[in-house]
């Protein structure tokens, strides 16, 4: 990215939405960023005049509570953010392979992981929203509430519109109480068929995990399963007991409760480490077995080392999964 002429961090939206207006009335090439995590995200590169920078609208606008949502400012870390949350025992249930993600950046860019299997990506939890334009309005869209009718949904528009269309200001989303227990089952298969099989039989019960991921290092012949349930502690027992037996043929364990968070925080960033391209694809989780075998052979055709990181998407099976290969 070329340097920039200047760096604005406003800390107010006036101050956030005059500064897109002096831009535009320069003709200026403007990047709106926040902490920067996904710069290259979408990005159509050349000369950069500008960079307006969210990171001092850091703050929950208001939590209410009782009514399981928040406004919260588009430079607040969703780290951060869930932590505040925490305190009244609810939850943001976003989650980002990047620990500096911001809330507009997660917006932004529609940015998702596992837990996209239960509630969906952060279109599918914003409510309202609220914008600075290119002429130096702000405008709001959506409401406070989850059942609502005020007004068109920008807010799904702006979801992974990459900071082209305005500046996100705030964002309101539905909240969920943080569940009591939480248990990852993993398995391990010898081969892409096994793995398909299980997958198959998982997704054909009544079984409701939060998340449900594949992770696959073709040059390795390793074939992981993972799976998190999140509930009250009774139910989420049952559901790995069920589990494990689906798996009676795979070598399956329950990781700790010490080493859950750690594992699906290195599970999503592990994509991102190794040098080279990631490129996201969907297709049916019926389909898991033919495209396991189509990276394979580019693999063994091209001498490239892929691994597989994929969310088996059973909220709406008719939309398709959503992968990441890299």
């Amino acid at each position: 990215m070329a340097t920039a002429a200047a760096v604005h961090e406003p800390d107010t939206p006036e101050k956030l939405a005059a500064a897109l207006a002096e831009a535009s009335r320069a003709r200026q090439s403007t990047l709106i960023s926040g902490a920067g995590t996904k710069l290259e995200w979408g990005s159509a590169g050349g000369q950069v005049n500008r960079i307006i920078k969210t990171s001092r609208l850091n703050r929950i606008v208001a939590h209410r509570h009782g009514d399981l949502t928040a406004t919260i400012q588009a430079g607040a870390l969703l780290v951060t953010v869930n932590r505040q949350l925490a305190v009244r025992g609810q939850w943001l249930p976003i989650d980002t392979a990047f620990d500096d993600a911001t809330i507009g950046g997660i917006v932004a860019t529609n940015d998702s992981g596992p837990l996209r299997h239960r509630f969906g990506t952060p279109r599918d939890l914003l409510i309202g929203v609220t914008l600075a334009l290119t002429d130096g309005r702000i405008i709001k869209a959506g409401g406070h509430v989850v059942k609502n009718v005020a007004g068109y949904d920008l807010g799904r528009m702006m979801s992974g519109s990459f900071g082209t269309l305005a500046a996100i200001v705030d964002a309101t989303f539905k909240l969920l109480p943080v569940p009591a227990a939480s248990r990852t089952v993993v398995a391990q298969f010898g081969d892409a068929a096994a793995l398909a099989q299980a997958v198959a039989r998982l997704t054909d019960t009544d079984l409701e995990p939060l998340a449900f991921d594949i992770h696959v290092i073709v040059p390795r012949g390793e074939y992981w399963l993972l799976i998190r349930f999140a509930t009250s502690p009774a139910a989420t027992e049952a559901q790995v007991t069920a589990a494990r037996s689906l798996l009676s043929a795979a070598s399956s364990g329950v990781v700790s409760v010490a080493d859950e968070d750690r594992l699906w925080r290195d599970h999503s960033q592990d994509i991102w480490k190794p040098a080279g391209a990631v490129v996201r694809l969907s297709w049916l989780p019926a389909s898991l077995e033919r495209v396991l075998s189509v990276v394979q052979h580019v693999a063994a055709a091209t001498g490239a080392s892929p691994a597989t990181s994929a969310i088996i998407a059973a909220r709406k099976p008719a939309a398709g999964a959503n992968r990441l290969v890299g």
